[in-house]
């Protein structure tokens, strides 16, 4: 029988053989492993779901006060954004990496304290949302009075 810390050892290369290799994402700040998209955050990968997710947790984060929390929930967000962004083509390509841009620039303001009002975020979030719906970036101009 193997040593506790062999198998603990072998169990890790398993799990990192499942999951992706980091190694393989020099440069990017997510990769995807087997099903799953991980984000890159202060050298470490963490699951990302879908960003729908992650913006409703920036959103209860802030509410609660916990800035930073919220920040790393844009970012996630906003990785999910540059993931589906790489796998489309045309108009909605160049809106979800538009979203994603946002995002990031967002979370940056968050993270620094220059967010001070959770309308600010949810400003922020509306593109992403409706991009997320299927609808343009912006919205249609209303029709002029008759």
């Amino acid at each position: 029988m193997r040593p506790r810390s062999t198998r603990r050892i072998a169990g890790a290369v398993a799990l990192g053989l499942l999951l992706g290799s980091p190694a393989s994402a020099e440069g990017k700040r997510w990769f995807t492993g087997s099903d799953r998209v991980f984000v890159r955050q202060h050298e470490q990968f963490e699951r990302i779901q879908e960003p729908d997710v992650h913006l409703q947790r920036a959103l209860q984060a802030f509410a609660k006060g916990m800035k930073s929390l919220a920040a790393d929930e844009i970012e996630k967000a906003s990785a999910g954004f540059a993931y589906f962004a790489e796998r489309e083509g045309g108009a909605q390509r160049n809106d979800l990496d538009f979203v994603s841009r946002a995002l990031n620039k967002l979370a940056d303001d968050t993270r620094r304290n220059r967010v001070d009002e959770i309308t600010t975020l949810e400003d922020g979030f509306a593109d992403a949302y409706r991009v997320l719906a299927g609808g343009p970036l912006t919205p249609p101009a209303p029709a002029p009075p008759e």
